[in-house]
This record gives structure tokens, sequence and C-alpha cells, in this order.
């Protein structure tokens, strides 16, 4: 009888502490990069961003951080344009001052300019989902998706 005894004793709940396998989690051995020192607060807030959406160890080298910094500058630079972009269009009367219009294509063309170079960073990061996938897993994955059939668009006159 003393043998059920032992079997009972074993067999009684731990404590959940004594239970643990990992000390401290795994955050301990990646941390997200901090923003550099040289950017702006806006830029900082942008590199945070971008760093929160992905895996902590992504921008693990420094290629990429140069790269992410870089990318983070052209964001920024793109948002400052659209602000000029948006001031134009929404006091028209900038348009009809002399050089106005000259302005405003110039700032066009420079957010045009600047969001080329940040889309080919973020590729290059592998940002984008166009970057993320081969092209035969993008074709399986584009003849997989499901399609509106005709019967169930909500607004077939168009």
């Amino acid at each position: 009888m003393e043998s059920d005894n032992t079997n009972e004793q074993q067999r009684k709940r731990r404590p959940v502490k004594s239970l643990s396998v990992v000390q401290g989690g795994f955050s301990a051995t990646a941390k997200r990069p901090a923003p550099p020192v040289d950017l702006t607060e806006r830029q900082a807030a942008i590199w945070r961003e971008i760093v929160s959406t992905e895996n902590p160890d992504f921008f693990s080298t420094k290629a990429t951080r140069d790269m992410l910094k870089d990318l983070v500058c052209h964001r920024d630079t793109i948002n400052f344009l659209t602000q000029k972009i948006n001031g134009f269009t929404a006091n028209p009367d900038w348009l009809s001052q002399s050089g106005g219009s000259a302005s405003y294509e110039r700032f066009i063309k420079l957010r045009a300019i600047e969001s080329r170079a940040h889309s080919l960073i973020a590729t290059r990061l592998r940002l984008t989902n166009q970057s993320r996938y081969t092209p035969n897993h993008a074709f399986a994955t584009g003849k997989n998706t499901a399609k509106t059939r005709p019967w169930e668009d909500p607004d077939p006159e168009s």
C-alpha cells in the first residue's frame, strides 16, 4: 500500500512557477532596433511604426538598418510634399499667382520621384507583398483567391 501513497504524492499539481521552461521569455534575444539619433521626431515615429510591424530580428544587420533609414527619410519627404500639395488644392488662389502652377507641378514631380525611391527601397527590404512572393506562389495565390460571382455582385449596373 505504500507504493500507492507515493504515486498519489507524485500526481499532485505543481505550482506554475516550477513548470516554467524558459526564464525571461524570448524577447531578451531579439530587440527591435531603436531609431538612429540623427532622425527627426517625425522620422523616428515612422521608423518605430515600420519596425513594429516586422519580426524583432528583421532589421538585424547594419545594411538593412541603413536602408530602413533611407526609406524613412523618403517617407518623411513624401509626407512633407503631400502637405504642400494639399495646401495648393485647399487654396486655389496659389495656382493663379505668378509661378504658382509651376511650383505645384514641381511639387507633384518631386513627390513622384520620392515615391518611386520609397517603393524601390521597400521592395528591396522585402516590406511589400510583391517582394514576399515568388512568381509561382503569387500565381497560385491569385488563382485560388475567391472571385465575386455575377450573382454576388452588389451593383450589377456598373
